[in-house]
């Protein structure tokens, strides 16, 4: 239930500003580690190669990043989540 409820809030509600610049600061704050190592490394460029992004992604991510707007992650929230219409999968101990 707590989830669902989760879920409805995020869809019917903008994040707040701090929640939104804490995520870009988490996201782009730990974007260069992962370019620290061999495995990290052409783990993005496979990711890049898969989606299509272009070998210059990492250079454009920063500035896409920061131009993501409270009303982009509503619309993409609404777009796709729905606290009506999902798959709940539960496992572990009773």
């Amino acid at each position: 239930e707590l989830i669902v409820k989760e879920i409805a809030k995020f869809v019917s509600r903008k994040v707040t500003v701090e929640e939104l610049d804490d995520n870009k600061a988490n996201f782009l704050g730990r974007l260069p580690f992962t370019l620290e190592t061999n495995e990290g490394l052409a783990g993005n460029i496979s990711a890049m190669e898969l989606y299509g992004l272009g070998l210059d992604y990492l250079l454009r991510s920063s500035g896409r990043i920061k131009a993501i707007t409270r009303d982009d992650v509503q619309a993409v929230a609404a777009e796709f989540l729905s606290p009506e219409n999902y798959v709940l999968a539960v496992a572990g101990p009773e």
